[in-house]
């Protein structure tokens, strides 16, 4: 037979049986687009969750769910709130204010009355993905000083307890990851504090020219402290023994009172009461960045607040899930965090009635960005951290050839919903809140979304739009050879 011919003959046995053999590993990340009338959620201030919001008030026209696909996997996003950064100050008013740090010297956010007279340190805790504030109250008379914490929105005092058994005039709160620091104005001390019972003080310890110090902020190693006593008010950074590391000379001409640790740009936010009343954002080195008029609100506390999705951050029992239909055939498919940077991904559908489990895999190492494949390649997810500009997104991927062997006809995918819990089993039994709590649900009500897959041919379609050509041209050769061969009979009769 002509070489030709043999070679046009083995390059298409070769397509065919490499086709065969092709991995099938999911196609690389489908891009994701908004979904259409999806910019409203269940989302509630009772219910309020860091990081487990999927619509944010402020943000109007952001939607919360996405959805996209490629030749090889639909894949669904659910966008989880921007990182929020706040400025939290207690005044002389007895109210406590939050500000937006881009814009401090404008509207408060929200306020709220304390409900007690000298309301000076103040400090900011996310709490299982709830928010809190604390503030310290030193009261007349002497020794009747409390701790007092409340819900950060609502202002609702959650609880309190009696420190006057160890503090005189408590004005400056911090907190360091494990214990309190509240500095005493009257007896010139920082007094650590277990959480655990606030009643009493571990310790108590100075640092060298301690005078009238008033407020404390932790920058994750050391604290910082103002004091206030006339021609010798300092800012100091101090370690937990009272070792100084730094300090510089406070030269404004109003006396700081609070100060918070911006744990985003590094900087410091000193709150100044006396003669007026303002708000400074210096480094630590001393050097002031901006100021701004805080007359009406009279500070003295301030706290310093950002928090929104992190993949490090994650709760166990955090739940992200989406609900589809394509055709007839119902899908759920979830993340739910075993802990921080690790969970499991799993695929339901729906036979007659109940949820039946289709695929599982479990990752135990995360990161943001950074995408992970099931080990049958069925699956895959990424999520990705928020930050101040832009959502964080849970991504679930899914191979439309299982879909399509789990009973999904056609290209149209209806009656799509996403939805947060908090609190979910970590070894899931099906989709929904198993035995965790709702924090929202996108679109809000009981509206869908819709969305229509894209029509790019698969295999084997692809092979054989690919051996075509080679077939015509193996028939091609064929032909010649035969005429070749007749013509060569010939030439030798």
């Amino acid at each position: 037979m002509n070489r030709k011919v043999v070679a046009a003959a083995f390059c298409i046995t070769l397509l065919f049986w490499s086709s065969l053999g092709l991995p099938t590993a999911l196609a690389s990340d489908p891009s994701l687009g908004d979904l259409s009338g999806t910019d409203s959620s269940d989302w509630a201030d009772t219910q309020k969750s860091i990081g487990m919001r999927l619509d944010i008030a402020g943000y109007t026209g952001n939607n919360g769910l996405q959805a996209g696909d490629d030749a090889d996997s639909l894949a669904f996003g659910t966008k989880l709130e921007k990182t929020s950064e706040h400025i939290w100050m207690s005044g002389n008013d007895d109210n406590v204010y939050k500000l937006k740090k881009s814009d401090p010297g404008g509207t408060p956010i929200l306020s709220w009355n304390t409900g007690y007279t000298y309301p000076f340190g103040c400090e900011y805790r996310l709490e299982d993905g709830n928010e809190y504030i604390y503030i310290v109250d030193y009261n007349t008379p002497t020794k009747t000083d409390r701790l007092i914490k409340y819900q950060a929105n609502s202002g609702t005092e959650v609880t309190n307890w009696y420190i006057g058994g160890y503090c005189d005039q408590g004005v400056g709160l911090a907190w360091n990851g494990s214990r309190w620091f509240i500095s005493d104005f009257k007896l010139d001390v920082i007094h650590q504090v277990n959480p655990a019972n606030p009643t009493v003080a571990e310790r108590s310890f100075s640092y060298a020219g301690l005078v009238d110090c008033h407020g404390l902020a932790w920058d994750g190693s050391y604290l910082w402290a103002v004091q206030t006593p006339s021609g010798n008010q300092k800012v100091v950074q101090i370690d937990i023994y009272g070792n100084i590391q730094k300090s510089w000379s406070w030269t404004e001409a109003n006396a700081p009172t609070g100060i918070a640790y911006d744990t985003t740009s590094g900087h410091l936010w000193v709150a100044a009461y006396s003669p007026s009343h303002r708000l400074y954002e210096y480094d630590t080195n001393g050097n002031k960045i901006n100021e701004w008029d805080q007359s009406y609100r009279q500070p003295q506390g301030a706290a310093y607040s950002s928090a929104g999705f992190t993949v490090a951050g994650m709760r166990a029992g955090d739940k992200n899930e989406t609900y589809f239909t394509i055709g007839t055939k119902e899908f759920a498919m979830f993340f739910v965090a075993t802990g921080p940077s690790a969970g499991v991904l799993r695929l339901y559908h729906k036979e007659g009635a109940s949820w039946t489990l289709a695929e599982t895999h479990t990752e135990g190492s995360i990161g943001s960005g950074t995408r992970f494949e099931s080990s049958s390649g069925n699956m895959a997810a990424k999520l990705t951290n928020s930050n101040p500009s832009s959502y964080g997104v849970v991504k679930l991927e899914v191979k439309k050839s299982r879909l399509t062997a789990l009973g999904a006809t056609g290209s149209s995918v209806t009656n799509i919903a996403g939805y947060t819990y908090s609190g979910s089993s970590t070894t899931p039994t099906g989709p929904g809140q198993d035995g965790g709590t709702k924090r929202d649900r996108c679109p809000s009500g009981s509206s869908f979304a819709s969305y229509t897959m894209s029509t790019v041919p698969e295999f084997p379609l692809g092979v054989l739009i690919l051996a075509i050509p080679v077939t015509v041209i193996y028939v091609h050769l064929r032909k010649r050879s035969r005429v070749e061969a007749r013509i060569h009979v010939r030439s030798r009769s």
